[in-house]
Formats: structure tokens, C-alpha cells, sequence
């Protein structure tokens, strides 16, 4: 039977500055690298409104040649094409208007004492920062766990902020994207 995956489950959301090369080890499962010892200090935790996990994808496309094969088919092969990238996307609800802002467009300049400004294409000469992601979903009935990391991901969109609702809680939509080699998933045997 089919295990049913519900909102509820999902027990954090994480963004970090981006850990460094070979942070990720087979020596833990992946949420212990997203502790206080990772030296992350500049991180979020958020919650979530809707979340879409992009695992890499390969395809493979079919090379004809010439002849038959054994069986009276045309002779052929699979190409298997390389991953692509991994990504998550979805709307994260925060309690500050000036969260994701760092991780998107690189510091910022500092406007007198009070104000940070951020503008888009303005970045330092070292570009976009990287970031790592985890999306820890847990269900304490059946004590099944599914864990996805991004690492050294880009932010690619920080879509629009919305102040929903009487409870006045910020509201982005936003994507991130990572290579396959820095993209995990990792699930409870």
C-alpha cells in the first residue's frame, strides 16, 4: 500500500548558507548537518503553504542503426542523457518581511544605519550566493522520515511578498535550484 504524504508531515524547512564541500558524509542522516555546528548561524527556519520537490531527472532517447535486430526490429539502443537539474519550489510564510532577501541578491547596500537595499542585477563581483536547503518530512505514526538537501543551490526566484490574512504573516513564493551531484534524498529502510 501506498504511503499518503500529508501538509502536516512536513516537520522543517531550513535555509542555510551554503555548507561547505563535503559537509555532506554517509557518517549521519542528513539533518544533523543543518545543527548549530555546521557554523550556519545566518539561517532560516520557515513553514511552508504548498512545497514541490524537482528530483533530477534522466532521459534516454532511442538510437536507431541500421538492420534488424534477433526479434525482426529495427536495431537499436538507448542513449542514457545526463541529470538534469534538482529543485525545490513552493510558498514559505515568514515572520519578517526581510528574510530570503541576503540569500537572493548578495548583501545588499547599506542605506544610512537603518535601511538595507536590495536591487535586482546589482550583485558583488563574487555573484548569487549559495545556499543549502533541507526539507525535513516526517510522519510519527508509521516513523517513516524523507529528507531532501540542495546544496550549493541558486535562489533563482523570489516572487511576490504578500501579507495575507488578519494574522498579517509575510508570504514568498520562491525557487532554488542545485546540480545533481549536490542534490539528496534520503528515506527511512
Amino acid at each position: 500500500m501506498a504511503k499518503l504524504w500529508k501538509p502536516k508531515h512536513i516537520r522543517s524547512i531550513k535555509i542555510v548558507s551554503a555548507l561547505t564541500a563535503g559537509t555532506i558524509t554517509t557518517a549521519a542522516g542528513l539533518t544533523t548537518f543543518f545543527t548549530g555546528t555546521t557554523g550556519n548561524t545566518n539561517g532560516i527556519q520557515a513553514f511552508s503553504k504548498s512545497l514541490t520537490i524537482a528530483v533530477p531527472e534522466s532521459t534516454a532517447e532511442m538510437v536507431s542503426f541500421l538492420g534488424l535486430d534477433s526479434s525482426s526490429f529495427q536495431n537499436a539502443e538507448l542513449e542514457e542523457k545526463p541529470f538534469d537539474v534538482g529543485g525545490v519550489s513552493g510558498t514559505l510564510v515568514l515572520n519578517d518581511s526581510e528574510v530570503l532577501e541576503t540569500f537572493f541578491y548578495g548583501t545588499g547596500t547599506a542605506i544610512s544605519t537603518t535601511f538595507r537595499r536590495y536591487q535586482p542585477g546589482i550583485l558583488s563581483s563574487a555573484g548569487r550566493p549559495d545556499v543549502s536547503i533541507l526539507i525535513d518530512i516526517y510522519d510519527s505514526v508509521s516513523l517513516k522520515t524523507v529528507s531532501c538537501v540542495l546544496t550549493n543551490a541558486k535562489i533563482t526566484k523570489l516572487g511576490d511578498i504578500k501579507i495575507s490574512g488578519p494574522d498579517s504573516h509575510f508570504e514568498v513564493e520562491f525557487n532554488a535550484v542545485c546540480l545533481p551531484r549536490d542534490f539528496y534524498l534520503e528515506i527511512t529502510k
